[in-house]
């Protein structure tokens, strides 16, 4: 299992760019494994949305957990909480779409 408290980008490589990517294949890494999918598949079969979209969300998550200045991500308890924020932000995007629809449904 893939733990993102251990993990430090490399200060003295002078391609960044290579830091980068190798954060990059890190979250790839965590969000493609069994555990994170089987929540994900969840998620998305009770939502009907595409699973796709809600890796990319999750992985936009643990980007912004990325602290670049501390080199290293800060404080991730659990894979809920990764779960929590996400599922807020499905909320709000839901509460979003309904309440748009319902202003469709009135206008007709």
């Amino acid at each position: 299992m893939i733990t993102l408290e251990n993990f430090k980008l490399d200060l003295k490589k002078i391609d960044s760019f290579e830091s980068i990517i190798n954060l990059k294949v890190l979250i790839d890494n965590l969000v493609n494994q069994k555990i994170f999918l089987k929540q994900l598949s969840l998620i998305s079969n009770l939502l009907d949305i595409d699973l796709d979209i809600l890796q990319l969300k999750a992985k936009r998550i643990l980007v912004s957990k990325f602290n670049y200045k501390k080199n290293r991500f800060n404080k991730i308890s659990k894979i809920h909480d990764i779960l929590k924020e996400f599922i807020i932000f499905l909320y709000l995007f839901l509460r979003l779409v309904f309440a748009f629809k319902k202003k469709e449904r009135s206008k007709i």
